[in-house]
């Protein structure tokens, strides 16, 4: 991933010039001050000096703030506390009150009534109040949900949890966690599911995946209206992969959990701040009584709960907006079109490239490469290894050419991320799967993405 040094993004200049600002800020009122003892005017001014020339790399302005915030706490006695600068240095950021508060010894946000971050989804109202939880990731947020319905089962017996073919890391957390009381089950279409949901002897919770055919909000309407709360008493929808302006058919007549993994600021320029959220719908049933108790414990016990520093700096540029997230979404999933029509042409026959609708990201299914061993087998993985130093060679190539490629498991926007796994689904020998992400690109940046990542993978059907 990029350091802030090496991007040019109008939004980084514009964070740069922001966080000079409150230096500069600060250093006059510390230097209008009387001097505590070990700490000279000198210095003061000296630092001051520094800051009057904003052209400098972002990440070297960072870096030199947490040293101006330690100048500041010997400096004056109104500085006693990490608390009075919330942001990178300076005083308490009015996002701090406006945003959230915090208990920093129990770790769990509060959103103040009116934030926009108590509404992540434009089409909840006052009708549909939404319980929002926020998590360092997309995936602490799932963690915490399935640790929660476990403890339901505890309670009540045994829990059934069906889903759509899931997101890769997904799929490896809910076969991780091998629970006594709650199954997991994928099945291959939405009728299947129904179909468990209204013969199963036991509550079925249904479990939907945006990144996979049929877990968009269709989907989730049809298990609402075609099973009742008795059967299926919780739907969750991981809708990652769809947009916040998508409302699920009709009104939810049990609880309805919405999970997501929000924006990252590699938009920006800036490394990413990763940012999940559990957004619990309708609802006074049992089942909704105990997840709202629940999902802050499983949140805190987990380290999940999102950090204050990630959401202040989201405010602070303005976010969420969801007309700019639209519009952000648009040029992704054309990028992504664009990347998928280059890798489809230039790995005819050798490789199987797979777009799924939501266009997120490209699946290029590398067949001769077999996929991991039994998880619990200590085989050695060395076709995996050398598919690593292929890809390796990838980002080197497509940076030498100025192209943003970097190996990341997370999804790209300023970049195009590349991660891999191995694949076992049903049907299929297990093989490996390079899932390529492009940024939010121009076209013509993309197609020489992907003309670069056709032009590795094929210098050799195997590494």
């Amino acid at each position: 991933m990029p350091s802030p040094d090496q991007i040019s993004a109008p939004a980084s200049r514009a964070q740069r010039a922001r966080l000079a600002a409150e230096v500069r800020t600060l250093l006059d009122r510390l230097l209008a001050a009387p001097a505590r003892p070990g700490v000279s005017r000198a210095d003061l001014a000296e630092e001051r000096a520094w800051w009057s020339d904003e052209d400098r790399p972002l990440v070297a302005a960072v870096r030199r703030s947490f040293l101006v915030r330690q100048l500041a706490l010997r400096a004056a006695d109104s500085a006693g506390s990490w608390r009075t600068s919330v942001s990178y240095i300076g005083d308490a950021d009015p996002a701090d009150q406006r945003v959230c508060g915090y208990d920093y010894d129990r770790a769990e946000l509060r959103l103040a009534a009116g934030s926009a971050w108590a509404r992540p989804y434009p089409w909840t109202d006052e009708q549909t109040p939404a319980q929002v939880w926020y998590s360092r990731t997309g995936m602490a947020a799932i963690t915490a949900w399935a640790l929660a319905v476990a403890r339901i089962a505890a309670v009540l017996g045994p829990v059934r949890v069906v889903s759509n073919r899931l997101y890769h890391e997904t799929a490896v957390l809910f076969r991780s966690m091998d629970l006594t009381r709650v199954a997991f089950t994928t099945c291959q279409d939405i009728e299947e599911i129904v179909h468990t949901g209204t013969d199963s002897t036991t509550p079925v919770v249904v479990f939907l995946d945006s990144s996979r055919p049929f877990g968009d909000a269709a989907a989730v309407g049809r298990v609402l209206s075609a099973t009742t709360p008795g059967q299926v008493p919780l739907v969750v929808w991981d809708n990652t992969c769809a947009s916040t302006a998508q409302p699920p058919a009709g009104e939810p007549d049990r609880p309805l959990l919405l999970i997501r993994s929000h924006v990252k600021l590699d938009q920006f320029g800036l490394e990413f701040s990763p940012l999940g959220s559990l957004a619990l719908l309708a609802g006074q049933q049992d089942w909704a009584t105990r997840l709202r108790a629940l999902i802050p414990e499983c949140l805190m016990v987990t380290g999940g709960c999102a950090s204050p520093t990630a959401l202040r700096l989201l405010d602070a540029l303005g976010l969420p907006d969801h007309d700019w997230a639209r519009a952000a979404n648009r040029l992704l999933r054309a990028a992504n079109g664009v990347g998928a029509r280059v890798l489809a042409e230039g790995l005819a026959g050798a490789f199987r490239v797979v777009t799924n609708d939501h266009r997120c990201f490209v699946e290029v299914h590398v067949l001769d490469i077999p996929g991991p061993a039994d998880p619990g087998s200590s085989a050695p993985w060395p076709p995996w290894d050398a598919f690593d130093v292929r890809l390796t060679e990838l980002e080197r190539r497509a940076q030498a050419r100025d192209l943003p490629v970097w190996k990341s498991a997370s999804f790209g926007f300023h970049y195009t991320g590349l991660s891999w796994y191995g694949s076992d689904d049903p049907g299929e020998e297990p093989h490996t799967v390079l899932r390529v992400c492009f940024g939010m690109h121009d076209p013509e940046v993309a197609a020489a993405v992907a003309r670069t990542v056709v032009e590795v993978l094929s210098e050799g059907s195997a590494p």
